[in-house]
């Protein structure tokens, strides 16, 4: 099995990553290197070949530091054909090959392998693959990362039962809200482009209500057109009275759909809009024949304490399961290098910190 390494997409790129796996990642598009070029990040577009055609495939995008200095990032990857369990060696051997070569200073991989279901206790059930694959990690010298950019768990919805099942394996309350938000006059809408300021506008009230960070308004309009012309992306909007209160935005590629991000405002909250606009989420999805909901994004330590832990509450009523991934792992071809920089990194952030 041979590698090769193109600046610009395949034009089948697409279609190969469902041909490897029938759920890849949409950060492993075309249309996701297109998303982050403006901020600085170049596509490298790796596929491995060997006997039969295409074996394996990744998006690295490659960003410089400094002068000289340059790290790769490799979202959700690489996709490796399903049911080759025995590519990976020589998968992650020629990322370090090509970390190496490249001379960049860390390849930071966030892998979404399962390596477990459920929430973390005697009930989970382990991935052997996932488990698998963490040992090659840790014999290869990569290192498991605390700087997460993904999230590292997530709830996954099944969906190919009928929508009268899945309503069914939902908890009482959720079905509740959703039907709640139908007799209180919740309407939801889809948004077409022009509408994307408005709900950019939403989400910023969202973030500053709930204390999460988020990027400038010039990134989530870019982000949002370009998977939108790509085909990728459908955006929701609840309305009371025909005033917007509340917004989702799902993305969809092959055989997955993610809830990525949503927004509401306080007003009319208590007629549930945002279950009206899952369950519209859930259901177009499915129409698209999507069979898996990815809700994006879990708790990390599954405690009450952890800050995602109501919205965790909020995505598990509507019945998925939670997967613990691989997540996060970095490999420095020059380990000091790679200790020097992070140290320097840590003392950059507190110091940040302290100056708010």
């Amino acid at each position: 099995m041979s590698l090769h390494v193109l600046t610009q997409p395949p034009e089948d790129w697409g279609e190969l990553l469902q041909d490897l796996d029938p759920h890849p990642s949409f950060l492993q598009t075309a249309a996701w290197a297109k998303v982050k070029a403006p901020w600085g990040w170049q596509a490298r577009y790796l596929c491995w070949h060997g006997r039969g055609g295409p074996q394996a495939a990744a998006l690295v995008l490659v960003r410089t530091l400094g002068p000289g200095v340059g790290m790769a990032y490799l979202p959700h990857g690489p996709v490796v054909r399903a049911g080759a369990d025995g590519l990976w060696p020589q998968v992650l051997d020629d990322l370090r090959a090509l970390a190496r070569r490249e001379a960049w200073l860390y390849l930071k991989a966030d892998l979404n392998l399962p390596l477990a279901f459920g929430e973390p206790g005697p009930e989970e059930r382990r991935h052997p693959l996932g488990e698998r694959v963490q040992a090659m990690l840790r014999a290869g010298g990569w290192r498991p990362s605390t700087e997460w950019v993904q999230f590292p768990n997530t709830l996954w919805l099944d969906l190919t039962p009928d929508e009268a099942t899945l309503l069914a394996r939902m908890k009482q309350k959720t079905r509740y809200n959703i039907r709640l938000a139908a007799r209180k006059g919740v309407q939801v809408h889809t948004v077409e482009p022009e509408g994307f300021p408005r709900l950019y506008e939403m989400y910023a009230v969202t973030a500053r209500r709930d204390g999460f960070p988020i990027r400038s308004r010039a990134y989530y309009l870019h982000l949002w057109r370009t998977l939108d012309e790509a085909g990728m992306l459908t955006a929701f909007e609840a309305r009371v009275e025909g005033e917007p209160v509340a917004g989702l935005v799902l993305v969809h590629f092959a055989k997955t759909a993610w809830y990525v991000h949503g927004m509401s405002l306080r007003k009319h909250r208590e007629k549930m809009p945002n279950y009206a606009l899952q369950w519209a989420a859930i259901r177009r999805a499915k129409a698209l024949g999507c069979t898996r909901y990815d809700f994006w994004g879990a708790p990390f330590s599954f405690s009450p304490d952890d800050p995602m832990w109501g919205v965790y509450r909020f995505k598990k009523g509507f019945g998925g399961q939670v997967v613990c991934t691989l997540g996060p792992w970095d490999w420095p071809p020059k380990p000091w290098r790679y200790r020097v920089y992070m140290g320097l990194r840590r003392l950059w952030l507190r110091l940040r910190r302290k100056r708010r």
